[in-house]
């Protein structure tokens, strides 16, 4: 705009003036020398406002080094309340298990201390409440009850790693079923292959995925050996399965019935025609859960790949092995009130119950 401006004052025509040459070179330098200054002015501005943009710049970069003084103070600080936090965890978790201790001491002395009527009342009925015996508490993130002197995981393991992080191999199809167990390799699955049975009943896994030596039980923790098994069995008594069976869950069961009306009769009775029974009897599965162990009809896999026994029964493996193909198991049935073992292939799949270390 400016150099318009001069142009357009370049080119007035001389004619129009009445001036002489020299006045109109003087009026001309008169505005250059305006026009020159207007020029240096604004320079002069332009570079005054450039000054207070680089001032505001480097206000803006204080800004922000003094926020990331601050982001990073904030940093330290969380992570401090983070190893605290932790910290406090592992001193929650050192209490969880004294106290679970001092009870068992204050257990055994209440029997020691305790006169000869209230022992007889404790062997006939050995489940007391009065040593904490089926009081869920919390170790290592897991719910547990203590019975006797035992403390036992609440739930099935439902883990698909190993203790080092490992996977353990998901066996879907009853192929890779048995070629596991042909392989003598670890393998897991849930029942019918259906997630949401996981999530109540935990997984399903052969012999050689508890018998593998990157162990399979969380740190602190083991699959529980025959003899364990038997503790537990015999303290609860020949009711055992009634208090560790869910209230819920568990199938109802058909016995026979005897008939009493051939028991005089010489000849075939009328009633039964000479079976002996004269009709069913519906009896409920269920247990009590009198020390919540909790211990839910989750079925099992044939070592050939075949599911069965979802609500009629719940069998556990345990760490001790029988012979090259067939290992230890204890287990739990609808129509029993008994906790009992036997052996099952090794190929065969069962549920797990952790026990403290």
């Amino acid at each position: 705009m400016r150099l318009v401006k001069i142009v357009f004052l370049v080119t007035i025509p001389i004619l129009s003036f009445s001036q002489s040459k020299k006045e109109l070179i003087e009026q001309l330098n008169k505005r250059l020398d305006s026009i020159t200054l207007q020029l240096d002015s604004e320079r002069v501005s332009n570079i005054q406002s450039t000054n207070d943009f680089k001032i505001k710049i480097k206000s803006l970069e204080d800004k922000i080094l003094e926020l990331n003084t601050k982001i990073d103070n904030q940093s330290q600080d969380l992570s401090s309340k983070a190893n605290e936090i932790s910290s406090n965890q592992e001193k929650i978790k050192l209490l969880q298990d004294q106290i679970v201790v001092k009870n068992d001491s204050l257990a055994n002395l209440r029997a020691k201390n305790g006169n000869q009527k209230n022992l007889g009342k404790t062997q006939n009925n050995p489940v007391s409440k009065s040593n904490n015996d089926g009081v869920i508490t919390q170790i290592d993130g897991f719910k547990v009850v203590k019975i006797s002197t035992q403390i036992w995981m609440v739930e099935n393991l439902n883990v698909d790693k190993f203790r080092n992080g490992d996977l353990i191999p998901e066996a879907r199809t009853k192929e890779e079923w048995e070629k596991a167990r042909k392989d003598g390799q670890p393998a897991w699955c849930y029942y019918d292959n259906d997630t949401k049975n996981g999530s109540i009943n935990g997984k399903l896994y052969n012999w050689f995925a508890i018998n593998d030596p990157r162990g399979i039980a969380p740190s602190g923790w083991h699959i529980p050996s025959q003899k364990e098994w038997e503790i537990l069995s015999n303290y609860l008594g020949d009711d055992a399965g009634k208090k560790l069976k869910t209230s819920f869950g568990w199938n109802s069961w058909d016995e026979d019935v005897s008939c009493t009306n051939c028991k005089n009769a010489s000849v075939d009775c009328k009633v039964c025609k000479g079976t002996g029974v004269s009709g069913k009897k519906i009896n409920g599965g269920n247990g009590l859960n009198t020390l919540n162990f909790s211990g839910i009809p989750s079925g099992s896999r044939g070592a050939n790949g075949i599911f069965s026994g979802i609500g009629n029964h719940t069998i556990w493996w345990n760490a001790s092995e029988n012979g090259p193909e067939h290992a230890g198991y204890f287990g739990l049935n609808n129509s029993s009130n008994s906790l009992s073992g036997g052996t099952y292939n090794k190929g065969r799949g069962l549920s797990l119950r952790c026990i403290r270390n």
